[in-house]
């Protein structure tokens, strides 16, 4: 199910790509801040702050539409009670649809992912969980942002909604999500 739902994203975002008019508008990094939290049924967790990396690469597709592409590496995770704290590496793949006016955007897309590492971390523990953890991320992002007039600067803000199961096994039917937020800064290379 949650496959399917990945495809039709990918499918709406590339239905809007016609190889007559795209244009590669430039190439981009960027930098900013994660917060992350673990949803889901019975989640007493709390928000893990930290830190995502990343290149990108917009297609002008029409005036003010277009369709982007990133990969990034993005630090995620929860603490929970005690001093724990889950640590999640991931390297992401949005796909992203933008909508721009006057400097001004919003986003809609998908993501994938594969879990880099994964560890449990406490005062005086450290030990690697990844095995526990399923190794594919799938998510829906929503988001928004602006660009400075030279429109090489973008200030923006994203919230990605997990779609898949952070468990490789799932006792007593738990289910757990990522849920994240990122603001960031970035740069694009003409």
């Amino acid at each position: 199910m949650n496959r399917v739902l990945i495809l039709v994203l990918v499918s709406l975002c590339a239905s809007t790509f016609r190889p007559v008019d795209a244009q590669v508008a430039g190439f981009g990094a960027k930098l900013g801040l994660t917060s992350a939290a673990l949803g889901g049924e019975n989640s007493a967790n709390t928000r893990r702050n930290d830190y995502h990396v990343g290149v990108f690469l917009p297609v002008d597709i029409r005036n003010g539409i277009q369709t982007q592409i990133e990969l990034v590496y993005s630090r995620q995770g929860t603490k929970i009670e005690n001093d724990l704290r889950l640590r999640y590496n991931y390297i992401l793949l949005p796909l992203i649809g933008k909508v721009s006016v006057d400097g001004f955007y919003v986003e809609i897309g998908g993501q994938v992912g594969r879990l880099h590492a994964a560890r449990l971390v406490g005062p005086e523990t450290s030990v690697s969980v990844k095995d526990q953890l399923n190794s594919f991320e799938a998510g829906v992002v929503v988001g928004g942002g602006y660009f400075l007039d030279s429109k090489s600067v973008v200030f923006g803000g994203r919230y990605t909604h997990g779609l898949t199961n952070t468990l490789v096994d799932d006792p007593d039917d738990l289910r757990f999500t990522n849920r994240t937020f990122q603001v960031f800064i970035g740069y694009v290379f003409w």
